[in-house]
């Protein structure tokens, strides 16, 4: 699953407020480390500093994607498990 912006980063989490997937740059922690992230767009939004209507997505709508995004994290092969024995020019050893 993929970040909804950057389309080659793995997402990290989904937006409490708008329930979009979003990597790691994307997401602030506005309330807090332990409050749940929410994306720039939403954030700057509900604080006022740019203008707009958003409604918030219901909660089990992002508890719902949040679970999906962690069975797809849990399952999805990373790059160092797909390729192991790869080098660089760079990294031969003489």
């Amino acid at each position: 699953m993929q970040c909804t912006k950057h389309l080659f980063e793995l997402a990290a989490d989904v937006c409490a407020w708008c329930g979009q997937l979003w990597c790691g740059s994307c997401l602030t922690y506005v309330e807090g480390e332990r409050a749940e992230p929410m994306c720039v767009t939403c954030a700057l939004v509900r604080s006022g500093v740019r203008p707009g209507k958003l409604r918030p997505v219901p909660r089990r709508h992002v508890r719902r994607r949040r679970e999906e995004l962690r069975r797809y994290l849990a399952v999805a092969p990373s790059a160092v498990q797909v390729l192991p024995d790869l080098q660089l020019p760079g990294d031969v050893l003489t």
